[in-house]
């Protein structure tokens, strides 16, 4: 594939995702996308005698197996096989990594069932080396919960005074009453986030009942806390 073409394709991967996600082999005639850490590719084939005119073949994901398409019963314009690829990735390629990424339910029931066993019976203080591991934790969580949310300035605030509450609740609470408020307090935050996200033009969402709380609101929560509910 000669430059100018292989420059529209990394665009169309660009305007979706990251060109480091995919691995990217081209040399004159054939030009291969592959998805990184996966099995998914899409190849492209030029015509030697018109440099406009390409076939490709690519495999889909569908849950557990892939499928095969080898489009190459005639030379089509590079416009078409480039609509081709670009449906590959809006489908094929979102659908995996939408599932690679979601949180699996199973360890969030774990994580569950350990904020809230409230089998915690250390009724020690805490010391001061863990007074900060536990205010880095809850720093780190904070950002964390930033960076992939977007809610209502009311509820940013609220969150904000929750994270406050955790990180003084170390100087004043033995670890066992720390951990009840702890697992309280992050239900409530759950619950307060996931009823206050925000949608295009800061629309907020409205919600006529109690919501359930996001999966990725667990999934911060595990990577945050492991440490201290471990």
């Amino acid at each position: 594939m000669r430059k100018q073409e292989l420059t529209e394709v990394i665009s169309i991967i660009e305007s979706l995702y990251l060109v480091t996600d995919f691995e990217i082999k081209n040399d004159e005639l054939r030009t291969n996308i592959k998805l990184n850490d996966s099995d998914l590719f899409f190849l492209f084939k030029m015509d030697r005698a018109n440099f406009k005119s390409f076939t490709c073949s690519y495999n889909v994901y569908t849950g557990v197996e892939r499928k095969n398409y080898n489009d190459v019963s005639k030379w089509k314009h590079f416009t078409d096989v480039k609509s081709t690829f670009k449906g590959w990735l809006t489908n094929s390629i979102s659908e995996f990594i939408k599932e690679r990424d979601y949180p699996d339910p199973l360890e969030r029931l774990k994580l569950e069932a350990r904020l809230f066993a409230g089998g915690h019976r250390d009724a020690s203080q805490f010391s001061v080396e863990e007074k900060l591991i536990v205010r880095d934790v809850v720093n780190k969580f904070g950002k964390a919960l930033e960076q992939k949310f977007s809610i209502t300035d009311t509820a940013k605030q609220e969150v904000k005074n929750d994270l406050d509450y955790l990180s003084d609740s170390v100087d004043r609470l033995n670890k066992r009453d720390f951990m009840a408020v702890c697992r309280q307090v992050i239900y409530d935050m759950g619950i307060n986030i996931s009823s206050n996200l925000l949608l295009d033009a800061g629309k907020s969402v409205v919600n006529s009942s109690l919501p359930s709380i996001s999966p990725t609101f667990w999934k911060l929560v595990e990577e945050a806390f492991r440490i201290i509910f471990s």
